[in-house]
């Protein structure tokens, strides 16, 4: 517990909430001025459909926060558990869209590149989890990582190359690249840890506790998919 700075933390952490709403704005405001209705429509359906692949990520991350707060070594079990049900997430991801594309217009071409947000987000939900029990402040570190490097990127992907929501696309997926180099750096030390499969097996017996906790997320994002 000596690792967590409780009120570097929370200060961190508040000031870089202001600074996500700032970032978020300029890059909302690049995205809206080069993308089309229909385009920006499928930003924000997008955006619900990785959101329901995300079901199974709460699995791992609601317990391996638990496990490391107590001093246990979880952090490779919680990370390959994450990784095992972003396959799941993947396969929830495309019966979605396939679905979708048979009753819209919507472009599946674009749905398949933004298929490679369900891995990533599995993976950083994990580290997300696994720092916030460790070094919180890392976490806070990481979320100004993102927004700095969205907003040089998307401008010159989606504002200057006018590359449109491929460009907003693979602004997100580079940004997250960036974010996992910077968790791995600073967690190398909780990743050597080793994996305990019958940890693994105690959270599948358990796992409909932080699903069904975690249900009342999706509804938000039915909106834009009920809309399509």
């Amino acid at each position: 517990m000596s690792s967590i700075r409780v009120t570097y933390s929370g200060l961190i952490t508040f000031v870089l909430m202001l600074v996500s709403i700032i970032t978020g704005l300029i890059f909302t405001l690049i995205v809206t001025r080069r993308l089309d209705q229909i385009e920006f429509g499928l930003w924000s359906l997008i955006g619900g459909i990785v959101a329901y692949s995300l079901i199974f990520a709460p699995i791992s991350n609601y317990w391996v926060s638990r496990h490391i707060a107590r001093g246990e070594k979880e952090s490779i079990t919680g990370i390959i558990c994450a990784l095992i049900f972003a396959g799941a997430g993947i396969i929830i991801y495309f019966l979605a869209t396939r679905f979708l594309s048979e009753f819209s217009d919507v472009n599946y071409n674009i749905l398949i590149l933004a298929a490679t947000l369900v891995p990533f987000s599995y993976l950083l939900r994990s580290l997300n989890s696994i720092a916030g029990s460790y070094k919180p402040q890392i976490t806070a570190y990481s979320m100004l990582i993102f927004e700095l490097i969205k907003i040089p990127v998307g401008y010159v992907l989606v504002y200057l190359w006018d590359m449109g929501i491929e460009g907003a696309i693979i602004t997100v997926i580079l940004s997250h690249i960036v974010q996992i180099f910077y968790y791995v750096f600073s967690l190398r030390k909780k990743l050597r840890e080793k994996f305990h499969a019958q940890t693994f097996r105690n959270w599948i017996k358990l796992s409909w506790l932080p699903v069904i906790s975690s249900l009342h997320d999706k509804i938000m994002y039915l909106d834009s998919t009920i809309f399509t």
